[in-house]
């Protein structure tokens, strides 16, 4: 369970990077960059003005599809897991903030609390990235 667990906070933290990864990346249209090697390449030749880098095809606020799909996929999960949480927890106890405590701290607690909730594996995973999404860090 602990290793399941441990695999999907791994996923989940691997997907963030790369989504944040792509928005923080600069973008050059790739008629700056056939630019640039042409350049290179006539060394001998007469320099010539080089254009202003052209916008993106794509605004920065917007991922491409199959990012975007992704991201919403997680938060989707995400919201999930909060349901989940306040919905299952709050039967027994008074619901404690994500935030309250870190993720080694939350490790023992989700799988003594999980399994008193009687949630299944996918269940248990929705949750456990909820918490860990909004851990101390």
């Amino acid at each position: 369970m602990y290793n399941f667990m441990k695999k999907i906070l791994v996923f989940s933290f691997a997907i963030l990077t790369i989504l944040l990864a792509i928005q923080c990346s600069p973008k050059t249209s790739k008629s700056t960059a056939a630019s640039n090697d042409n350049t290179k390449s006539n060394a001998s030749s007469k320099p010539e003005a080089v254009e202003p880098p052209k916008p993106a095809s794509i605004p920065s606020t917007q991922l491409p599809t199959e990012n975007a799909d992704a991201a919403l996929a997680m938060k989707e999960r995400l919201n999930e897991g909060e349901q989940l949480f306040s919905t299952s927890c709050k039967k027994c106890h008074k619901l404690y903030a994500p935030s309250s405590r870190t993720a080694q701290e939350w490790k023992p607690i989700l799988v003594v609390m999980t399994g008193k909730a009687k949630l299944s594996d996918t269940e248990t995973s929705k949750v456990a990235d909820y918490i860990y999404s909004s851990c101390k860090k």
